[in-house]
């Protein structure tokens, strides 16, 4: 490789396209697309592998192998906590493949002062007999896990939307293929309707309509299983509800039959049924005096 070449490759990225981290992460870095323009602009000849890493049906991390002008670089990526619990198996595997890049990248020198780091925990000071030493090993690791309890404590007081929503489902929906199936469904309906494909893009209002459907769709697909669990026991389920024939009403319907029979001396010669109630009167006034005069699932 020519020595222009390795100038242009190891060059230090311009603090423009150096970001800080999140809140609540560790390290500043540099999107991946800027890695694939230091490869352009350096007019290599490259390519790029990498194979997936799954367990559980979820993909975790990747290895990516990174050749440049004949020189193999390999990489390890990984998909951090928050990431596997809320992003599809699509957004995870972008993530793996993108760190396991920048990985193999550094290893080729390229971005590698963003991996190096501070010198500060190699202070000579620290070296004393009266202080116990600090290795960077140590520094970065408790950094770290400082990182994640930040980030931790960061979710749990501010969440975002996807972690309002899988929260959400968890409570209302306690088995989790019911759960995956019922978050599918509504998302593609509300997708289709006009909400944005992204999750974190929806408002306050939008994310309560989904709320609301998830509700509304597992409730019906409990009333429907237990009907369905009841007529395989019992046989077809029939709605008995006795709604008057004119007004469509049940709360004026008066079944008269059983005091017919009882007494017909003084009941005989009133209707079978009629829509009204006796003493006030609210019913329209129909009336069905024979078995050919109501609706046929009264008998």
């Amino acid at each position: 490789m020519e020595e222009k070449t390795r100038k242009i490759l190891h060059a230090p990225f311009p603090k423009e396209v150096v970001q800080d981290p999140p809140k609540g992460k560790f390290g500043k870095f540099v999107n991946h697309a800027v890695y694939v323009e230091r490869l352009r602009d350096a007019k290599v000849d490259y390519s790029w592998e990498f194979e997936p890493v799954i367990i559980d049906n979820k993909v975790i991390g990747a290895i990516g192998k990174l050749t440049i002008e004949g020189n193999v670089y390999q990489g390890a990526g990984d998909v951090e906590g928050p990431a596997l619990a809320r992003a599809t198996l699509g957004e995870c595997l972008k993530l793996a493949e993108s760190d396991a890049f920048k990985r193999a990248s550094m290893r080729a020198a390229i971005g590698v002062e963003l991996w190096s780091g501070t010198d500060d925990y190699y202070d000579d000071s620290l070296n004393k007999d009266t202080k116990p030493k600090i290795t960077k090993d140590k520094a970065e690791t408790s950094a770290l896990e400082k990182a994640k309890k930040d980030f931790a404590k960061d979710v749990e007081e501010q969440p975002n939307n996807a972690q309002q929503l899988n929260t959400f489902m968890t409570a209302t929906i306690s088995n989790e293929v019911t759960r995956a199936a019922s978050k599918r469904d509504v998302y593609a309906d509300v997708v289709s309707k006009g909400f944005p494909e992204e999750v974190e893009d929806w408002d306050d209002k939008q994310i309560e309509i989904f709320k609301d459907l998830v509700f509304e769709t597992y409730n019906n697909t409990n009333k429907t299983s237990e009907v369905e669990m009841v007529e395989e026991i019992f046989g077809e389920v029939k709605d008995l509800t006795q709604n008057c024939p004119e007004c469509g009403k049940s709360e004026y319907i008066e079944d008269n039959r059983q005091k017919k029979n009882d007494e017909p001396d003084k009941y005989g010669k009133i209707p079978s049924w009629s829509c009204s109630n006796y003493k006030d009167n609210d019913g329209c006034g129909w009336t069905g005096w024979g078995d050919t005069d109501c609706p046929t699932e009264w008998l």
